[in-house]
């Protein structure tokens, strides 16, 4: 592949829970135009109770979903909009 590109946001889940495709649309179009995508993800999706795509003896897990290569970075849980959530 040719150039490199790193898409860093925070919250950009797995393709199976995103509602908002936008990060995904660039992915693709980036990758058909020949560059080397990678997306930097939070590591845990805020979902009811929760889900943790890192595991508990990682700091980050790279992951290949279809076309898609992400790349989950292990984050704070919090609750609501205090501090816990600008630090995580």
């Amino acid at each position: 592949m040719g150039k490199k590109v790193w898409i860093v946001n925070y919250y950009c889940p797995p393709p199976e829970y995103n509602s908002n495709t936008r990060h995904l649309g660039f992915t693709h179009y980036l990758q058909a135009s020949g560059y080397d995508v990678t997306l930097f993800t939070s590591g845990f999706l805020n979902r009811g109770e929760g889900i943790d795509l890192v595991p508990a003896d990682k700091e980050y897990a790279e992951v290949l979903y279809g076309e898609y290569k992400y790349v989950h970075i292990k984050t704070n849980r919090y609750k609501g909009n205090g501090l816990a959530r600008m630090k995580s």
